[in-house]
């Protein structure tokens, strides 16, 4: 039977590969659309990926950052699987049945409005609301999936997926049907659908080897499940806000479309790196330290330390490609702007790359149950974004050097006690 670091590093090698073939084919899907459509039917395409993704994060509810710490409890039986999962998914299940209401019976294109997307048909509105609830169901799946080490399974079915959805785009383009939105979202949603049902089915095979015993109910178990889904999604909404497609838009009104086209490169480097670091890095760690915490303590400070490392490797040769390849536009960019330009451009690098390399220890603390510690950051940094734009967005540079300076002190600080507690079994 392997060893959790085992089960560690091997996850880590399928997750690589999915990562890097999922995203280069998906990029590759983008480049593609971006080079055949005009500007407009892309960027509608764009934003809506955007909403779609953002959508998933916001419905999924946090449920996906609260079955780490309790996966012991989850686990223990067939009984204690569909009374825990039972109860933490009902809201989720009311939230999108509302979602699908909402748009069934009322017209949301004054939603999209606010994004500049052309009014969309009905049709292609129910497309987009079952795709995200579909989504938001496989995230919460995956991840309980990837917290048992389905890693292999998982990279065999997403590779899958993606490579499907992308062939079939790509047929119906050759074959000269004319492509509208409904012709890019509804494979898409197809294709997400019939994984679903196959991640259920995959799921199936660890519930059935659990025991079939009766469930025993522990009295603060659900007020501190509640609480990590909390703090989990206040760390989820936290990194939302902050990722660069959101600071890139109001940079775009400091300093006008050609800082912005520079800005979305940089963002799009560093965000790479967040997302690749997360998928490599971030669910294995996540799923072997939370086994460790929960079977095996004197395994935490070695995988702990074996996860950071891999980490830093990671992001510093993710880190030095990106960068190759943007050089010559970067260089340019340097020669022509300002000293302001040229500082803010710096400064917003940093504050997009500090996040990955704390990665393992936010993992760490949603796992230990002290999400609040991370809460305390998140809000801190929310209510600096929203001061910043109830003064109308003024100094931003300042408010870039601010935002950076309190994102490493807060991850020095936190970064600092976990290495304190790092002997101890709990925080």
């Amino acid at each position: 039977m392997k060893t959790i670091t085992e089960h560690f590093v091997t996850s880590i090698k399928w997750n690589t590969l999915e990562a890097c073939l999922y995203q280069a084919i998906f990029w590759g899907y983008h480049i593609t659309l971006f080079s055949t459509f005009d500007r407009a039917f892309y960027g509608t395409v764009g934003i809506l990926f955007s909403l779609l993704y953002i959508g998933v994060t916001l419905f999924t509810l946090g449920l996906d950052s609260a079955l780490s710490p309790f996966i012991r409890q989850f686990t223990e039986s067939k009984a204690s699987f569909r009374n825990l999962l039972g109860q933490q998914c009902t809201l989720n299940i009311i939230t999108y049945c509302g979602l699908a209401l909402l748009g069934g019976f009322y017209d949301i294109n004054i939603f999209f409005k606010h994004f500049g997307i052309p009014l969309l048909d009905h049709s292609t509105i129910m497309i987009l609301i079952f795709l995200l609830i579909i989504e938001s169901a496989k995230k919460t799946i995956k991840t309980f999936l990837g917290l048992l080490f389905y890693n292999q399974k998982l990279a065999t079915l997403e590779i899958a997926y993606i490579t499907l959805y992308v062939f079939t785009v790509a047929t119906l383009y050759h074959a000269k049907i004319p492509m509208t939105l409904s012709v890019i979202f509804l494979p898409m949603l197809i294709y997400s659908t019939v994984m679903l049902i196959l991640l259920i089915a995959l799921l199936y095979h660890p519930y059935h080897q659990l025991p079939d015993i009766p469930y025993q109910h522990k009295p603060d178990l659900s007020k501190r499940i509640f609480y990590s889904r909390i703090f989990g999604y206040i760390n989820q909404l936290g990194h939302l806000i902050f990722s660069g497609n959101i600071l890139v838009v109001f940079f775009a009104a400091q300093q006008g479309i050609s800082y912005a086209a520079l800005a979305k490169i940089i963002s799009t480097t560093m965000q790479s790196i967040s997302t690749i670091t997360q998928k490599i890095i971030g669910q294995t760690s996540e799923a072997a330290l939370a086994h460790a915490h929960a079977y095996a303590t004197d395994e935490k400070k070695s995988l702990f330390s074996l996860a950071n490392n891999y980490a830093q490797a990671v992001i510093l040769c993710l880190f030095t490609f990106l960068c190759i390849i943007n050089y010559q536009t970067i260089a340019t960019h340097a020669i022509n702007g300002t000293i302001q330009t040229n500082a803010m451009l710096l400064t917003f690098s940093i504050l997009l790359l500090v996040e990955p390399f704390f990665l393992t220890y936010e993992k760490r603390y949603l796992i230990e149950e002290k999400g609040r510690y991370l809460s305390y950051y998140h809000l801190t940094m929310i209510g600096l974004f929203a001061f910043w734009i109830y003064c109308d967005c003024v100094y931003p540079l300042l408010f870039l050097l601010c935002l950076t300076a309190v994102r490493i002190a807060w991850y020095s600080v936190l970064g600092m006690i976990q290495l304190l507690n790092i002997n101890s079994s709990s925080l």
